[in-house]
């Protein structure tokens, strides 16, 4: 992903972006970000920051993202939606369903399929 960046740098007017997932951010993303943004020689921007009072450590953990970069020499911003983060999931495209433990076993099913697989009480209990 660094070379990448590095290759990106090579174009005007390029910017970085990164999408980490549902995840907390730990030491390893802020430096990936860092890195790349360094290599490139340009602004790397993640999306989006989640904003939840009720996990008001997961925002500051977000949030240090950019002072890392910054205190080495790496530009990193954290989008923030300007309106409530509201998701929604389907059976049609699994999206985000991948990502609960268990549940990627549906996304290769056809629609019927996955109804079945739904009536089944071992996902009911999840």
């Amino acid at each position: 992903m660094v070379t990448l960046a590095g290759v990106v740098g090579e174009y005007p007017g390029t910017w970085l972006e990164m999408v980490f997932g549902v995840v907390s951010m730990r030491e390893e993303h802020y430096a990936l970000g860092a890195d790349m943004s360094r290599a490139a020689g340009r602004p790397l921007n993640w999306n989006a920051i989640q904003i939840n009072t009720g996990k008001l450590e997961l925002v500051e953990d977000s949030l240090r993202a950019s002072d890392y970069a910054q205190a080495r020499g790496a530009t990193v911003y954290a989008l923030i939606p300007a309106t409530p983060m509201v998701t929604l999931l389907n059976f049609v495209n699994c999206f985000l369903i991948d990502t609960i433990p268990g549940w990627s076993d549906l996304v290769p099913l056809s629609l019927a399929e996955r109804r079945e697989a739904l009536a089944v009480p071992r996902f009911a209990a999840i």
